[in-house]
């Protein structure tokens, strides 16, 4: 049997009888904003369903999850210049998920603590060192109990991770700065034998 007769087979079945769909027809969240570069999706306000929170060029925004994946309007965290990469983590250990991003135009990882229902607190800077980082993430990488954060940038060609300063978390973490000291630099992490690995440069 040719290909093509094989396809006109399938086509004709396909007309006929139909074949089901995995996904129904997609539903805009928004059509507002600018540049959508990244997005994840994490509990934000504490109602017990999912939000997104998204990375667009010039801007770090949220959108509530009203329930039945109904969707509020957006919500500005702040304001950045070609933000690449933004994540959902507890990131000061309150119970409330914070915001974390790369801001590649600026040179900048930066986090916005969670202060509850959704209110965040401004821009937290984590590093500036960072040459126009393109990724970041979260994770207890030293084992002592709390989330440190990683970033990869193009502009220096590192990864780099920094520990949270567990001691300082009975602080006010809107008025602490820094929060995060800069431990080492690697060019690689590997996860061996269910532990985090650091690659020495």
């Amino acid at each position: 049997m040719s290909l093509r007769l094989t396809l006109l087979i399938i086509a004709t079945l396909i007309a006929r009888f139909g074949i089901a769909q995995p996904f129904a027809e997609h539903q805009n969240i928004s059509t507002i904003g600018y540049d959508p570069k990244f997005i994840v999706a994490a509990d934000l306000d504490g109602d017990d369903d999912m939000d997104i929170l998204e990375a667009e060029s010039i801007r770090i925004v949220w959108y509530e999850n009203l329930g039945g994946a109904t969707f509020g309007p957006r919500q500005i965290l702040g304001l950045a210049n070609n933000a690449r990469c933004v994540r959902a983590a507890d990131i000061d250990g309150d119970g409330n998920i914070d915001a974390l991003a790369a801001d590649e135009g600026q040179d900048k990882i930066i986090w916005y603590k969670n202060l509850g229902g959704g209110i965040f607190s401004s821009e937290q800077i984590i590093s500036t060192l960072a040459l126009t980082p393109r990724s970041v993430f979260s994770a207890d990488l030293d084992d002592d109990g709390d989330l440190d954060v990683l970033s990869g940038s193009l502009g220096d060609n590192k990864v780099a991770w920094y520990e949270t300063a567990a001691k300082q978390k009975t602080f006010d973490f809107i008025n602490l700065c820094p929060l995060f000291s800069v431990i080492r630099h690697s060019v690689g992490v590997v996860f061996i034998n269910n532990r985090f690995v650091f690659i020495p440069k």
